[in-house]
């Protein structure tokens, strides 16, 4: 402050009783921090069918083979020199050419050597495996064995990571939620998808809800609970049961589990999630799958890693999008039979609402990019340039972005999307987020009836675009 400062003006008490957030909003905007980079849609629909292919091919396998490669694991002693079969290195006996690379404890020499034959042999043989144990980090060709299939545990990893995504984009929660989700016990009903009987339970998910408190700190506020689909339902419901074996049998870290727990290999335990952890299985099924590279500017080729927060705006762009993008049948039963307005109305005005003008930015630079889509062929684009232009008194930077955007994008020379596209692209969003806000621009659905080729009626909808004169 500079009110005691001899050498400095100092504001009038009495003017600073009248300052109010209000009255700087209406001399200043203050344009938001750079927002994350939206994933492209080709990348999300990708994604979630390789996920939904690799769960619903491995899952129960996987769970099985770990469980328990785990409890046998867990039984072997893991002190040092407690294997028998690896004489000490001044002993007679001890030949470096056998030894030297020989587990010192009976566990690591177990789960080296001996617990592959204890597995069901025609399931490993099946998903390709050839080892139990995670490779070395450093380890040559490690990422290509992987999606080889060649390690039980980097599976468990994979499988996790896919569970963590499918549930993210389905269930739109913040990261924290779903890393506290039980080890049990999360669905509601509290029945097994699998019985007989059960086939037309409408499935809840639990949550605790992490809202923003005091100074930007999460707390946990209240118990809700959100629809999830019947086949998610099924994914989670595998979980909570390996989850509740591994408790019983004693190879839980601690006493307690998560829903989406980290399988310590070493130890043979599992333990809860935290953020890092929840984390690195996004990172697996990122190298798993393969997602695109970034091309860098010093001409390097980098992977993208998915995070929570980018999928929480899924939910709301699919519905955006649904009618725009090959293979999207595959996932249009997230939308089921459900009524567009009364979809739409759901995302505008719960939890999901709060990223719905993010969400709308990104739909207006995707369909801007397009060149056979209808938006950019609306006189629109002029007018909305010409608002961005009077807006942040520095058109030019703001318009070249959107001509740099739309230039890289005609690029057929490109295989993987430059990182300057992508910084252009989040700028954008950034600028066009703003203008959503304050109503400058808006993005709304035109709802109606039609009648498909089997004579059913259905709602569809148009979407438009406005800009406010300038």
């Amino acid at each position: 402050t500079n009110i005691f400062k001899d050498n400095a003006s100092s504001p009038s008490i009495e003017a600073t009783k009248a300052l109010s957030v209000r009255k700087i909003n209406d001399l200043v905007t203050l344009k938001p921090a750079g927002r994350t980079q939206t994933l492209h849609p080709d990348v999300v629909f990708k994604l979630t069918r390789q996920s939904f292919e690799f769960v619903l091919k491995y899952q129960q396998e996987v769970l099985d083979a770990c469980l328990l490669a785990l409890s046998q694991g867990a039984n072997k002693s893991a002190k040092t020199h407690s294997n028998k079969e690896r004489p000490r290195e001044r002993s007679s006996v001890y030949t470096p050419e056998i030894h030297q690379n020989m587990s010192m404890t009976e566990r690591g020499h177990f789960m080296q050597t001996k617990v592959m034959s204890t597995l069901n042999e025609k399931g490993v043989k099946a998903m390709g495996i050839r080892q139990v144990l995670p490779f070395e980090v450093l380890a040559a060709d490690k990422y290509n064995a992987i999606r080889n299939n060649e390690s039980l545990f980097e599976l468990y990893g994979v499988l996790i990571g896919s569970c963590q995504y499918l549930t993210g984009i389905i269930s739109a929660r913040r990261q924290d939620e779903l890393v506290s989700l039980a080890s049990s016990g999360n669905l509601s009903p509290n029945k097994s998808p699998f019985e007989e009987g059960n086939e037309d339970i409408e499935y809840n998910l639990i949550f605790k809800l992490k809202k923003s408190g005091n100074g930007g700190k999460l707390s946990t506020n209240k118990i809700i609970e959100r629809p999830i689909t019947t086949s998610l339902a099924k994914i989670i419901w595998r979980l909570e049961v390996f989850n509740e074996a591994a408790i019983s049998q004693g190879v839980v870290k601690g006493g307690i589990l998560g829903l989406f727990n980290n399988l310590d290999a070493r130890m043979c335990n599992l333990s809860k999630p935290d953020v890092n952890t929840f984390n690195a299985h996004l990172d697996l099924i990122c190298d798993y799958f393969e997602i695109p590279l970034v091309k860098m500017n010093n001409g390097e080729l980098r992977r993208q890693y998915v995070r929570q927060h980018q999928l929480r705006r899924f939910f709301a762009l699919l519905f955006f999008w649904q009618k725009r993008f090959q293979g999207l049948e595959a996932l249009r039963w997230m939308l089921g039979h459900t009524d567009m307005s009364h979809l739409y109305h759901y995302i505008s005005s719960n939890e999901v609402g709060d990223i719905l003008n993010g969400v709308k930015a990104t739909v207006i630079v995707q369909g801007v990019l397009n060149k056979d889509g209808e938006l950019e062929k609306l006189k629109s684009i002029g007018e909305l340039k010409a608002t961005l232009a009077k807006k942040y008194n520095a058109g030019a930077v703001v318009i070249d972005d959107l001509e740099s955007v739309i230039d890289l994008a005609d690029d057929d020379d490109i295989t993987a999307p430059h990182i300057e596209q992508l910084k252009a692209e989040a700028n954008l969003e950034s600028n066009l987020e703003e203008l959503l806000k304050t109503g400058e621009i808006s993005l709304e659905p035109n709802f109606f009836k039609v009648t498909d080729e089997d004579g059913q009626v259905r709602e569809t909808f148009n979407l438009a675009f406005q800009v406010k004169a300038v």
